[in-house]
């Protein structure tokens, strides 16, 4: 069985090792998904990413990602939220560990098996 939600981020769009100048974004939004799956009879969570909240520079952008399979759904909720568009070249380096744990997290899957 092979179904996929697209993930809100494939790679970081901080690529540079060095900013030397503020890091300045268009504007502020939030990216929310929420969703309801219904497992395929004959089949059970096999894996499942972990549940996870992380913020960083004082909540300028957070990330939330919680699931949970309970009988035959499974409930997901992504939330990312930029809160300011302005991050001083002191919080790039925080900023780009932060996108690259989200996209790290953004694509990791639920797997299902079928039930023995």
């Amino acid at each position: 069985m092979n179904a996929a939600i697209k993930p809100l981020m494939k790679e970081s769009p901080l690529k540079e090792q060095v900013r030397l100048l503020p890091l300045e974004f268009d504007y502020p939004y939030v990216y929310e998904i929420n969703c309801n799956i219904k497992i395929p009879d004959g089949y059970v969570v096999d894996d499942i990413p972990e549940n996870i909240k992380m913020g960083v520079c004082d909540n300028g952008a957070e990330y939330i990602y919680m699931s949970q399979s309970i009988g035959d759904r499974i409930t997901v909720r992504l939330v990312f939220r930029l809160n300011r568009i302005l991050f001083s070249q002191d919080e790039y380096s925080d900023l780009q560990t932060f996108y690259g744990m989200v996209v790290d997290h953004s694509n990791s899957q639920i797997v299902l098996k079928k039930a023995e």
